[in-house]
Order: structure tokens, then C-alpha cells, then sequence
């Protein structure tokens, strides 16, 4: 328990470090690009992340899954090999798919100045994030922090120095966070080599597993580039690039604060749980993934509360042009929080490698998503689009809800309970004691925080203390 307390710790501290320099970099990048610009960015973006899901995410996943098992066979050098060949291949195919569409079908999406640079930051990218993975897997927990919080650094650092030298296009944003995963993806392989077991070389037999669950699995990323990037194609198809900037930097910082924090939840919980399974059976994944539950409900419900309480103050951090769609931040976070914690309802369902029943349930919410864009987007604008995401990701956690395994499947239903308890007060007192509102949102923040830290770490001080003062008597 006290490793995996330990683990969470490193993971959080990583993810709030590359996440918060993200965070940072997020508003900034609004004072230099305009609507226009940072809407080509995000729709290239957009564009990567279509690759990615499609050409690379889903074998990412499978591989993570299927790693304990080449752990096990101690052959894990030519399976990384393996993978790293595959997902170069299915890249440079789906790339090439992008290409035609973006001719014949989208065309004037991006420019081809940008699409040469999502090139270059799919390949980048994807190996990256692969290795890190991986490293989480071999439980280089020191090797995964290092990694991030340098490509975070770089990352800034190289945005910063662009916007500083003149480069303020989209262009050059996406080529200054390619370059900046060159020198962690180098310091991750290396890292990761160390733990890397058998003989070195390239092996189907490594890419078989991956193969034959491959089919069921691809339409779930499919399905899931549709709930997270649909509304900025509906966006740009029916208004312009200004409303997917204006859409995306609200959205994008709302999404950010929840996102990293659940990512860091995730990134300790889905090694143990799949550890846990492997080593002592379903039993034992009960009890992790409870656990990733628990983690969870403490870690986001707050932040997710505190955005909608006080999404004002967080708008100010935006570019004056684009704080105007603030509104849309109450729906949005509110919609990630859903996001993130379906997650664990499914964990069986990855485990047992159903696959095509996690593309079926998030092919629901896409489609959900998808129509229900074309629908409010006219009527409500962005607004809509925002609740095309709320609707679509409630959808699906209400399937994955009645979906559970009972073998698998344990709430802690007291700890969402006593989050949600802790943050009517932290919300309802400052307002009784405070009249600004930067006191009663920070008022929020203390209250809300002193919890966390109770409930995680008090009961052990407490031991502590317990232990000393009865020692001191007993003397």
C-alpha cells in the first residue's frame, strides 16, 4: 500500500509539473496566436490525434496490455522492437489516408505547412509516448517523471522562445513540441533498455496477441476521436477556425486541471490492477481498482467543483478576446470528470480483452456526440457543442454503469459522499466568512485540500502520535 501511496505521489507530482507548465503555456499561447491561428492549431491537432487513435493508439494499448505477458515469456526486447516497427507502419498509412482526405474531401482544413508539421509530431509523438508507457509498465516510475517534466520543460521553453523570436504561427507552435520529445523519447529508450529482456530482433509471433485483438479494439479510438474532436470539425465546417479557437482554449483549460489529474491517477492504477489480476486474480483487481476509485473521487471532485463555482476566475488567465466563452467551462469540466471516471467501470471488460465491447459502447457516445452537434451547434453555438460532450460521455458511463462486473467492480460510495460533503463546506463557508471572490475561492482550495490530506495521510500521523505518546507513558 505505502509503494503504491508512493507511486501516486510521483505520478502526481510529474503529471502537475508537465501538466501545470502546459497549463501555463495554454493562456500564453492565446496572447500570442488569434482566434484564426490557434484554431488552424487545434485543428491540427485534431488531425494528429485522427493518426494517432487510428493508427497507433489502439496498438498502444493492446501492447501495454499484453506486455506482462512478454515480462513473462522474458522476451520483452523483441516485442518492444516488434511494436515500435508495427506502429511506425500503421502511422505511415493512416498519415497517407490524412493526406488524400485533407485533398479531396477537407479540403482548406489546415494548410500543408501545418500538416508537414503534424507529421513530424505524430512520429515523434507516438514513439514517445510508447517508451514512457512502457517504462510505467517495468514500474520506472523515477524514469516516466524525469522524462515528462524535461519534455515539459522543453516544451515551454521552445514554444516561449518561437512566439519570442517572431515564429507566432501554428506551424511553428506544433514543430517547437515535436523537437521538445526528441531528447526525453532518447532518455526514455535508454531507461527503458535496461529492463528490456531476450534476444534482440523483429518477431511476429510478438505482434500475434496484437493482431487478433486488434480488429475489435481499432473502433474504440475511432469512436473516441469522434467524442473528443467532432465539435471542432462541426465547428470549422459551420462557422470558422475563430470559433474553434475561441471553443478550444475554454474548453482545453478546463479539461487540462482534470485531465492531468486523473492521468496521474490512472498512470499508478492500471499497472496495479493489471499486476494485481496477473499475479492473484480477480479478487485482488477488486481491490485495486476500488482503491483507483477512492484515489480518484478525492483527487478530481474538488477541482471539478471549483471550476464550476469559480470558472470566471480562470477565465481571466485567457487572452481578453477569448474569455467570452467562459460559459461553456461549468458544462465542460463537468463532462471530463464523467470522462475520466467511467474508466474504472470497464477495467474487467480491458482485463478479459473484450475489446469490441468498449468500440460498441463508445461508438454509442460518438454517435450521441456526433448528431447531437449538428443538432445544437446552429441553435446554441458553442454552447452546444459543449453539451453534444456532456450528453455523450453521460450516455456512456450510465452503459458502463449497468455494464459492471461484480467480480470486478466496488465503489467506495462513502468516499464520493464525504467529497461531495467536504466541498459544500469548502464552498459554503468562505462565502459566509469572506466577501471578495478571490477569498472565498481560496477559501475553497484550503478547506477542500485539508481534507484530502485527512483523509489520505491523517490516520497515519494519528498511529504516529498514538504510538509516541504511549511510549512516553509506558516509560
Amino acid at each position: 500500500m505505502r509503494k503504491n501511496y508512493l507511486q501516486t505521489l510521483i505520478y502526481f507530482l510529474t503529471i502537475f509539473t508537465s501538466q501545470g507548465l502546459a497549463f501555463i503555456l495554454w493562456p500564453i499561447t492565446t496572447r500570442y496566436l488569434d482566434q484564426g491561428a490557434f484554431g488552424e492549431y487545434q485543428i491540427g491537432l485534431v488531425v494528429a490525434s485522427f493518426v494517432a487513435m487510428m493508427g497507433s493508439a489502439w496498438i498502444r494499448r493492446l501492447a501495454f496490455r499484453l506486455y506482462y505477458e512478454a515480462i513473462e515469456r522474458k522476451e520483452t526486447r523483441k516485442y518492444f522492437v516488434s511494436v515500435v516497427i508495427f506502429q511506425a507502419l500503421a502511422v505511415s498509412l493512416l498519415l497517407l489516408v490524412a493526406f488524400f482526405a485533407l485533398v479531396f474531401i477537407f479540403k482548406g482544413l489546415i494548410s500543408w505547412s501545418v500538416f508537414l508539421a503534424v507529421v513530424a509530431y505524430v512520429f515523434i509523438s507516438d514513439y514517445y509516448t510508447l517508451t514512457i508507457n512502457l517504462n510505467r509498465a517495468e514500474e520506472q516510475s523515477i524514469a516516466f517523471a524525469v522524462s515528462e517534466i524535461s519534455s515539459g520543460l522543453l516544451r515551454f521553453g521552445l514554444a516561449i522562445g518561437a512566439f519570442q523570436l517572431g515564429f507566432r504561427t501554428p506551424e511553428a507552435l506544433l514543430w517547437a513540441i515535436s523537437f521538445a520529445l526528441v531528447l526525453p523519447a532518447i532518455f526514455s529508450t535508454y531507461n527503458l533498455s535496461k529492463s528490456l529482456t531476450g534476444a534482440f530482433g523483429f518477431s511476429f509471433s510478438s505482434l500475434r496477441d496484437i493482431l487478433r485483438h486488434g480488429p475489435a479494439s481499432i473502433p474504440a479510438p475511432l469512436a473516441t476521436w469522434f467524442e473528443e474532436s467532432s465539435d471542432r470539425i462541426v465547428l470549422e465546417r459551420l462557422g470558422n477556425k475563430d470559433l474553434v479557437g475561441l471553443y478550444t482554449a475554454n474548453y482545453g483549460l478546463a479539461d487540462k486541471i482534470i485531465g492531468g489529474l486523473s492521468q496521474a491517477v490512472f498512470m499508478m492504477s492500471w499497472p496495479n490492477i493489471l499486476r494485481a489480476y496477473t499475479n492473484n486474480g480477480a479478487v485482488a483487481a477488486k481491490r485495486a481498482i476500488r482503491q483507483a476509485f477512492r484515489m480518484y473521487f478525492w483527487l478530481t471532485t474538488g477541482p471539478m467543483l471549483f471550476i464550476v463555482f469559480y470558472f470566471s476566475l480562470l477565465a481571466n488567465l485567457l487572452g481578453e478576446s477569448y474569455q467570452q466563452a467562459a460559459y461553456i467551462m461549468p458544462v465542460v469540466v463537468i463532462a471530463t470528470w464523467l470522462r475520466d471516471f467511467r474508466t474504472y467501470m470497464n477495467r474487467h471488460i480491458e482485463i478479459q480483452k473484450r475489446f469490441w465491447i468498449m468500440s460498441v459502447v463508445t461508438g454509442i457516445g460518438a454517435v450521441v456526440n456526433l448528431s447531437l452537434n449538428f443538432i445544437l451547434i446552429p441553435r446554441m453555438g458553442l454552447m452546444g457543442a459543449a453539451i453534444a460532450t456532456l450528453a455523450d460521455f453521460s450516455v456512456v458511463t450510465i452503459i458502463y454503469f449497468f455494464l459492471r462486473h461484480p467480480d470486478f467492480f466496488s465503489m467506495p460510495y462513502q468516499d464520493l459522499f464525504a467529497c461531495f460533503a467536504f466541498c459544500a463546506v469548502a464552498y459554503s463557508l468562505p462565502r459566509i466568512l469572506f466577501e471578495g471572490l478571490y477569498l472565498r475561492a481560496g477559501g475553497f482550495i484550503v478547506i477542500y485540500a485539508t481534507g484530502v490530506f485527512i483523509v489520505f495521510f491523517g490516520e497515519k500521523i494519528y498511529s504516529r502520535l498514538e504510538a509516541k505518546f504511549s511510549k512516553k507513558v509506558s516509560e
